[in-house]
């Protein structure tokens, strides 16, 4: 989980340096309990930076706090998310929005493969 959370005091470099080695284009901002905050994207990132953000800026002020999570493992409603938000990574919560599990879209990639099987 860990190449998948950053905390908010990340700058836009380092976040796009998080992004590019987790290949998933995006990554959770997460608080020091464990408890997701938000989300940037590459899409936030090109944004911000198209705004004249500067690549040292703190990331707490470009992240979306209104973010698509679930709270259960089920493959099949993630798929759903995935095909019509047209998202890559997906958090599971509990109710303190502590981060269970993350879904990548190479689960879903799997989870279409044995469905076809």
């Amino acid at each position: 989980m860990n190449k998948f959370c950053i905390t908010k005091s990340f700058s836009v470099l380092e976040t796009i340096e998080f992004i590019s080695n987790n290949n998933e284009r995006a990554v959770f901002v997460c608080d020091d309990c464990n408890k997701i905050i938000g989300v940037v994207s590459q899409g936030d990132i090109i944004r911000a930076l198209i705004s004249g953000i500067s690549v040292y800026h703190n990331i707490k002020d470009i992240m979306n706090i209104n973010f698509l999570y679930i709270k259960e493992y089920n493959l099949q409603i993630a798929y759903n998310l995935f095909k019509t938000k047209n998202i890559t990574i997906l958090p599971v919560i509990n109710d303190n929005y502590e981060i269970l599990n993350i879904i990548t879209i190479n689960d879903i990639y799997n989870f279409l493969e044995e469905k076809c099987l």
